[in-house]
């Protein structure tokens, strides 16, 4: 078959709407098939179908433990880019990030550890947590986000930044609290 490119969509807790937005035909869905997109979402643990915990209780369990729910987010979406890229029908050089909220943040963490994202989309979620802290705004922000004692040594922008040169986009609004 022919190669495609594809897409992993992150769409954090408004995943439930979105589907449903895809699956009623919004016109960004069609765009992207007609395009020639493949497109691999995966349900984050603590949101929709897996939300058998918490996400306080999963997180803070995971704290106590030494370890973090993002950090088990990230691995989840290591291993599903694993199975994507080892697809025939995927042309793994040509693979992009995409994703809103908690979906956007997974999204340029990706491009930042992992190489073989090629370009990122993130909505809603580019956040200075450092700036956020300071003005007392960070308490809106899920605990899944937690990554104890980064800023002592990096930005959330720098963290960003280890995607460059690849392309990225990240939009937020001027007037929202959480960015």
């Amino acid at each position: 078959g022919q190669d495609v490119r594809a897409l992993l969509p992150y769409l954090g807790p408004f995943e439930k709407a979105i589907r449903s937005a895809i699956a009623s035909g919004a016109p960004y869905a069609s765009d992207l098939l007609a395009r020639g997109y493949m497109v691999l979402c995966v349900e984050m643990p603590c949101f929709g179908a897996r939300a058998d915990i918490s996400e306080s209780a999963e997180a803070k369990a995971r704290l106590w433990r030494g370890a973090t729910l993002f950090g088990r987010m990230l691995a989840e979406q290591v291993s599903a880019l694993d199975w994507l890229t080892a697809r025939p029908d995927v042309d793994a050089t040509r693979v992009a990030a995409l994703g809103i909220s908690m979906g956007g943040t997974l999204a340029w963490w990706m491009a930042a550890i992992d190489p073989r994202i090629r370009a990122v989309v993130s909505l809603c979620c580019f956040a200075d947590m450092e700036c956020l802290i300071a003005n007392r705004a960070h308490d809106g922000h899920g605990q899944y986000m937690t990554v104890p004692g980064l800023l002592a040594h990096a930005s959330t922008g720098r963290v960003a930044g280890l995607a460059a040169p690849r392309p990225q986009l990240h939009c937020v609004g001027l007037a929202d609290w959480s960015t």
